[in-house]
């Protein structure tokens, strides 16, 4: 069945990989390096990071450069971006226990990048504080849509059926502009509670719109946030 956004464009699934990453941006990409502010300590001389180290936590390495990474790097992006392409959603499993299972898979230092709109109903904190203080460098891009951002600006309103597309559960509600307030007030706060839990330990948050280019997410969201140069 063929989905639309809430501006009638049709939203094609990516097949390919170069659907995902384009040949030009990949090009820019590895001229930029990832960086960790916990990755420096205990380095020798000659080290250097590996260039694709970080696209996942799995590529996390950490070794001296030897000839051949750049090609390396390019095939492993690949690989990655085919084993993203085969996901499909689903499963009973909690944010809380993907993190733990995360944190006690993983040891030694690096750039952890967790993706999610942090809108858990047993909340967020005990899965950060999993990973937050065990060497990583934590990112937490919390990504919310348009229709998230400002339901409003996007069509929503009367009485509506809205379904929670991770447990079913259904809801009807009267749309109307005080319960819009009301709903920007509560996002607002939410945002900002996770944002101040983030900075207490240590971790740096970015709110994302879901609708922004790959290119501009990558050269100038995690750029300013120091993640790249």
């Amino acid at each position: 069945m063929s989905e639309f956004s809430s501006d009638g464009v049709k939203l094609v699934r990516p097949r390919r990989v170069d659907d995902l990453i384009d040949s030009r941006l990949m090009a820019r990409l590895e001229r930029l390096d990832m960086v960790s502010r916990k990755i420096f300590s205990g380095r020798v001389q000659g080290e250097r990071r590996s260039r694709r180290r970080g696209m996942s936590v799995e590529f996390a390495d950490f070794r001296p450069y030897v000839a051949g990474d750049d090609l390396r790097g390019r095939r492993r992006t690949r690989e990655m971006g085919s084993w993203l392409l085969g996901l499909e959603p689903g499963g009973a499993g909690t944010f809380d226990e993907a993190m733990k299972t995360l944190s006690h898979s993983r040891s030694g230092r690096g750039v952890m990048i967790v993706l999610s709109d942090f809108m858990f109903k047993e909340g967020y904190e005990n899965g950060l504080r999993a990973v937050a203080g065990r060497g990583f460098d934590v990112f937490a891009a919390q990504l919310l849509s348009p229709e998230e951002l400002d339901p409003g600006a996007r069509g929503l309103q009367g009485d509506v059926r809205l379904v929670d597309t991770e447990d079913a559960q259904e809801t009807e509600v009267t749309v109307s502009q005080k319960l819009l307030k009301t709903y920007k007030d509560a996002l607002n706060q939410h945002c900002g509670t996770l944002r101040d839990y983030c900075v207490r330990r240590d971790i740096t948050h970015m709110l994302v719109d879901s609708s922004t280019d790959l290119a501009v997410l990558l050269m100038e969201y995690f750029r300013r946030r120091g993640l790249l140069r």
